[in-house]
């Protein structure tokens, strides 16, 4: 049995160690983390006196990130039901590998074991106490880091793996969410108890991916089910939940009319997952914003204990005489938090300490007699969490919950100030602060009784006005005044401070569940019970302004007081007639049964005129986005798929347009297998112009990927400061005359900026950011074409496009090209930059591409060659739940595609029956490495001063044999080596035996087996290269400052790699397109 459970733990180990290189469990470390502590550490700060300062902030942060260091993350899970750690795993067997996230947090010799080391609880609070600053708050950051996960049902239902929902959709969406979450501050008075209620509460109210309706968790209460039209157009059923009064959806069943009797339920959904978003993580925020007082509070005290320990016996006794305070230690007995008083130790004598000990007493009962009840004593309950709602008292307040009996003071001297607040129908006295030498006289009476309440709510039920009336029968105490509040979450909101008014109308124009609270406080203070009451406001029905069929009119102004209005199948204006949208107008379109309609279509004049405030907005009725149920359309019956087609302008039509945004304009792409860089989405052109003229200032165009975001035919005019972000293709120009300035494109997995052939086009200040490609594809290039140091880099691309219009390429210093797909050079190159300005090269695909160079002499110098990670647009990382092509490549099925063997693999520079000469140059690889960075066959290599190594931005390549990559694949010719490196190769030169050509002769100068780092193989056959032993360290390049060298390169070996330039001024493109 022992011999099993040994071979099980190692063998579920090596298993979870498969994924750990990516911390793909809990919440983002580079965002969510860091952005739930930011949150956490203003949430503090706006209701605590002591507040964190940016300095300590900053530290907190950097904690919360690091936390999720490999791999820490295995202990970053608790489940609250069966009381274990992370085993899920271990082949389906709970060994206790692994602690539970609380007692991780306080194990400082188990954290020893693991990278950062101990960033337990208790060292926090000993770096604080001992004035070590940074230590503290970034042990702070780490247990907030904990703390949040709790939140995170796959950490709390046990179910943890590769690509959770929740917890990508968070992260992808974490900008959009921030802004729009709902929290309040909450008091934890015990650790232990605080990881508790969190966890019970994603763990019994969430499911994880995993755990759907699994009976080894409670089932959540299902009290509706509707079958509603999702983000994507479908139509789905949707089941829901309720907590405090919130309803929320719990799960999706996508296959809702069981035409093969199959019921598929899950999360991985948008609707499901912004309902889970904005309830657990306010959660997350809130109690990370008590860990940090309840951090404060116990550091202050071990300080206070640490600097009275280190007092002189006479010291202390005199502190016990003289001082009104003693340190306090707060410790935790019977699930009660009691606060004791640190007195001198028992060896400084019996008699001087009970005397110390008496007078003092003596002192403070004189002080504060007939002050407070005989049953006052310094004990606060734990507060459990299900009070999250529970009223907040003053920060040094003490409440004394023994009795529920409300207490009136009645002070007989004007020199003392007392505050008196209760909740739960309870009271709360808190004793007056007196000089040790005064003795007030202070009656107690105990005869007032907390108010009561009435409250009644009344609604109509196809209104959104809901009126409530509230009352009190006190009649002695008065004046009675009332305070309200309202809630559509997990979080109450004020309705209206307090007021003596009985009666408030509350307004709304989105529809949902509403909870309101009132509560009443007398003339005394005496305050009385929440009294709360719920309904629900319907989805009202709405009339709509349309847009259908043809203009009349010379002139129609549309206006932010008619908005939204409806596009119906089409609208259409002709010359002479005028379209004007004035500020803050909203027009919807829809295609109506199907049909691809839904646009307006135009050859009049076009004026849109929004304001920076108030901006013109042009979407689908689908688009849910608006903060109110009349501009969410969702009244609106609409029998087809509820897409826009955008706005499509014919000759003479005149475009004036300005602070707007178009999007979600066009037809849907067809379903079916996802693969890599594909597409799902409803976009088509936002624009279509021919033969116009434009004026466009300040334009959004986005979600518009099956065409192009903006495709202008024959048009004359300018575009300035405007984006562009979506899927396919960007900003599409065939012919005409425009200026085009400070545009941005984002996101685009084909072209984003296409200029055809007989377009005369004048761009400035263009910004690319995170596309597949990131530069200008100028279909105008012929002839002898001339690369030079500019802002905007150049694509050669060989689709849709003869490229054998070009005779010649060369580049200048700072040039930078990217080639897209398999180009055959017409003309041998020649690529010399600087060290200042080196040349960067981009290979965008994984598959059939690369340069083939014509015979005769080829040169680069100082130049990069670099192979991008895949590009994945957000639909495509989506769909698989990645975040990045690391990610993606971890999945085995797609890494057993990728690196198949019926694959034709990317090749960098392909050259036969020619020379190629090389240096100071870097072949850089990703994360899909190309099958070879050199194929030769029958040429001349000299390579001097090479690198051939990859970056390993997400870690080690732990599929590194499967890629079979190598950096030279040589067949008959020469191939001379003066001082290059080779790192994280399967293969450094390769000799395919079955070639048919001789081995090719291989010259080796400045190089020994340590210019091999990380290569299976350092040549192959094994004695095509011969070494010799060097008889002194190898010379390293001088293309890098050896103390500037990345960390993963050791000094030791003189494998020298990128300089600082290559590794920073890559462009921000994440990944490569796969066709």
């Amino acid at each position: 049995m022992y011999r099993r459970g040994k071979f099980l733990f190692f063998a579920g180990l090596m298993f979870a160690l498969f994924f750990s290189w990516q911390p793909v469990w809990g919440y983002d470390h580079s965002i969510a983390h860091p952005g739930i502590a930011d949150l956490a550490v203003k949430l503090y700060n706006s209701q605590n006196e002591i507040q964190i300062n940016s300095k300590q902030a900053e530290y907190i942060l950097q904690g919360a990130s690091s936390e999720d260091t490999p791999i820490r993350w295995f202990n970053h899970f608790y489940d609250p039901v069966y009381n274990v750690g992370f085993s899920d795993f271990i082949m389906g067997e709970k060994l206790g590998i692994f602690p539970t996230a609380p007692a991780w947090l306080q194990s400082p010799y188990e954290q020893t074991k693991y990278s950062v080391g101990d960033r337990s609880w208790q060292r926090a609070i000993d770096d604080y106490a001992r004035g070590d600053e940074e230590k503290a708050f970034l042990g702070l950051g780490h247990a907030i880091h904990l703390l949040s996960d709790m939140s995170v049902p796959a950490h709390t239902r046990n179910s943890a793996h590769p690509g959770d929902s929740y917890e990508s959709f968070v992260k992808s969406n974490w900008s959009n969410l921030a802004p729009n979450l709902k929290y309040e501050f909450k008091e934890i008075d015990s650790l232990q108890q605080a990881f508790a209620d969190l966890a019970n509460y994603s763990n019994n109210n969430f499911y994880s991916d995993r755990t759907i309706k699994s009976n080894k968790y409670n089932i959540v209460n299902i009290i509706e089910n509707n079958l509603i039209q999702n983000n994507n157009g479908l139509f789905y059923r949707y089941y829901f939940s309720k907590i405090n009064n919130k309803q929320y959806k719990i799960f999706v069943n996508k296959n809702p009319l069981k035409w093969n009797d199959e019921e598929i339920y899950e999360l991985d959904d948008y609707l499901i997952l912004i309902d889970y978003s904005q309830i657990l993580i306010p959660q997350a925020i809130s109690y990370s914003s008590g860990l940090i007082k309840l951090f404060l509070e116990e550091a202050e005290a071990k300080k206070a204990q640490m600097q009275y320990e280190k007092m002189s016996w006479w010291q202390k006794i005199n502190k016990v005489l003289f001082s009104s305070e003693l340190p306090v230690v707060r410790q935790s007995v019977e699930g009660y938090l009691m606060e004791k008083t640190l007195a001198p130790a028992i060896e400084f004598g019996g008699e001087i300490l009970n005397k110390a000990r008496e007078i003092k007493e003596t002192a403070e009962v004189i002080a504060q007699k007939n002050q407070e009840p005989e049953n006052y004593e310094k004990i606060v309950p734990v507060v459990k969490a299900e009070e999250e709602n529970k009223i907040k008292t003053e920060p040094e307040i003490e409440i004394d919950n023994s009795t529920n009996t409300p207490s009136t003071t009645i002070i007989t001297t004007t020199t003392i100030t007392t505050s008196y607040y209760s909740s739960g129908g309870g009271s709360s006295y808190v004793p007056p602060t007196v000089e040790p030498t005064t003795t007030p006289e202070i009656e107690i009476d105990l005869e007032t009784t907390v108010p009561e309440l009435f409250l009644e709510l009344l609604q109509t039920t196809s209104t959104n006005f809901i009126t409530l009336n509230f009352s009190s029968s006190e009649t002695t105490s008065l004046p009675v005044s009332f305070e309200g509040e309202f809630s559509t979450s997990t979080f109450w909101s004020s309705l209206f401070p307090w007021t003596t008014s009985t009666s408030y109308i509350f307004e709304t124009d989105k529809s949902g569940d509403y909870a309101f609270r009132v509560r009443a406080v007398d003339g005394v203070y005496n305050t009385s019970t929440w009294s709360v009451a719920s309904t629900t406001v319907p989805v009202l029905n709405y009339e709509y302004n349309y847009l259908d069929g043809y203009q009349e009119e010379e002139l129609i102004v549309l206006t932010k007081e008619g908005s939204p209005y409806i596009i119906r199948d089409f609208y259409y204006f002709g010359a002479g007639q005028t379209l004007r949208m004035e500020p803050g107008t909203v027009v919807k379109g829809a295609t109506i049964n199907n049909k691809t309609y839904g646009n307006i279509i135009f050859a009049g004049n076009l004026e849109i005129l929004g304001t920076e405030e108030e901006k013109v907005i042009i979407t689908s009725v689908a688009d849910r986005s608006f903060d109110n149920d009349r501009m969410n359309t969702l009244g609106l019956n609409i029998p087809g798929s509820g897409l826009t087609e955008g706005l499509r302008a014919f000759d003479g039509a005149v475009l004036k347009m300005e602070n707007f945004e178009i999007r979600n304009a066009g037809e849907p792409f067809d379903s079916g297998d996802v693969k890599l860089a594909a597409i799902i989405t409803y976009s088509n052109n936002c624009l279509d112009v021919s033969g116009a003229t434009l004026d466009i200032k300040n334009g959004t165009f986005r979600d518009c990927g099956k065409g192009s975001s903006v495709y202008l035919y024959r048009c004359n005019g300018a575009i300035s400061n405007s984006s562009f972000s979506s899927n396919r293709n960007g900003l599409n120009i065939n012919q005409g005359n425009l200026v085009l300035s400070d545009l941005k494109f984002s996101g685009y997995n084909l072209y984003p900026f296409i200029i055809r052939p007989g377009s005369n086009v004048v761009y400035s200040n263009l910004i690319f950011e995170n596309n597949r490609l990131n530069g200008v594809w100028d279909m105008r290039m012929t002839g002898a074409v001339v690369v030079s140091d500019v802002s905007t880099p150049v694509v050669f691309s060989n689709y849709y496009y003869d490229f054998k219009k070009i005779t010649s390429i060369s580049a200048e210093p700072g040039a930078q090209i990217y080639f897209d797909g398999l180009l055959d050079v017409p003309a041998p190159l020649q690529f010399i930059g600087t060290p200042e300005k080196r040349i960067k090269v981009y290979f965008t695909e994984i598959f059939d591409s690369g340069v083939k160079l014509k015979s005769g002499d080829n040169t680069f110098k100082y130049v990069d060659f670099i192979n991008t990670s895949p590009f994945l647009e957000q639909r495509a990382k989506n769909y698989y739940s990645v975040s990045n092509g690391y990610e993606l490549i971890s999945i085995p099925w797609e890494r057993s595609w990728i690196f198949g063997p019926y694959t034709q693999r990317h090749r960098s520079l392909k050259i036969q029956n020619g020379t190629l000469n090389l240096e100071e140059v870097n072949f850089i690889n990703g994360v899909t490495p190309s099958l070879t960075s050199i194929s030769a066959i029958s040429s001349v290599l000299n390579l001097k001063n090479v690198n051939f190594y990859n970056p390993k931005e997400y870690g080690d390549l732990f599929y590194l044999e499967e890629t079979q990559t190598r950096a030279i694949e040589a067949a008959g010719g020469e191939i001379n080596l003066d001082n290059v490196n080779f790192s994280d190769l399967v293969y450094g030169v390769y000799y395919n035996t079955g070639s048919g050509y001789l081995p090719p002769i291989i010259t080796l100068n400045n190089i020994s087996r340590n210019n091999f780092d990380n290569v299976l193989y350092k040549s192959f056959p094994e004695d095509l290269m011969i070494f010799s032993e060097p008889t002194s360290t190898p010379e390293i390049s001088t293309t890098t400052p050896v103390e500037d060298l990345p960390p993963e390169f050791s000094t030791s070996t003189t494998s020298t790699i990128l300089t600082k330039e290559a590794m920073t001024s890559t462009p921000k493109s994440e990944d490569v397109l796969v066709e």
